[in-house]
């Protein structure tokens, strides 16, 4: 297994980063929860979250506008000062992978540490990603735990790739689930927060 890096004391004023991206179709409370979990186990300053213009990793499934999945992130952080959203991902003409991201972030924020937050079930295919060697060289890798998958990764022991686990709960609620209630005329309630829920019924989003 990759060697577990002990998170450094802070000796300075150096931002602490931390950067969730995803589909967000839509976010949900499990989102949240693991970006706060993850803001406390880390000392993070900040949590950046990075909606993607399009899954690179995987099909769309009714993946609503770029537009109304920002908005939805910014209803979903607000009152959150440690909390923001970014449409760097969104704005951007060619298509997204996490190497770009980390590269002008790593620009916006000079000397910043970076910390890219991730499922277990995409730690263990990162070496499948673009140019993963530099990924790894420009932040710290802190896994959250996923149902059913569990970090192990011997390509990443070969590039020596060190990372953090986050001792984040199980949360069983997923975007496709909501989705799928929504279509059906069922509740989300305490699955997403009260203004995205607004904001899909505004909008008829994942109505059929």
């Amino acid at each position: 297994m990759p060697q577990i890096r002990r998170i450094r004391q802070r000796s300075g004023p150096v931002l602490r980063l931390g950067v969730l991206g995803g589909t967000f179709n839509p976010v949900h409370l499990g989102h949240l929860v693991n970006a706060a979990v993850a803001l406390d186990d880390l000392r993070l300053d900040l949590v950046l979250f990075v909606p993607a213009k399009a899954p690179v990793h995987k099909a769309p499934d009714n993946v609503v506008t770029p537009d109304d999945r920002y908005e939805m992130l910014v209803r979903a952080t607000a009152g959150n000062a440690r909390f923001e959203v970014s449409r760097m991902e969104l704005d951007r003409e060619d298509p997204s992978y996490s190497i770009i991201t980390v590269r002008d972030l790593a620009l916006d924020y000079p000397g910043a540490e970076i910390f890219l937050l991730i499922g277990a079930d995409s730690f263990n295919e990162l070496h499948t990603w673009r140019e993963y060697r530099e990924l790894l060289s420009l932040s710290t890798l802190a896994v959250l735990a996923r149902p059913g998958s569990v970090p192990g990764n011997s390509a990443l022991e070969e590039a020596g790739a060190s990372y953090v686990l986050i001792q984040n709960p199980i949360i069983e609620i997923s975007s496709t689930d909501i989705r799928n209630r929504i279509r059906a005329g069922r509740s989300i309630r305490y699955m997403v927060t009260d203004g995205v829920a607004e904001y899909i019924r505004e909008r008829g989003l994942y109505e059929d």
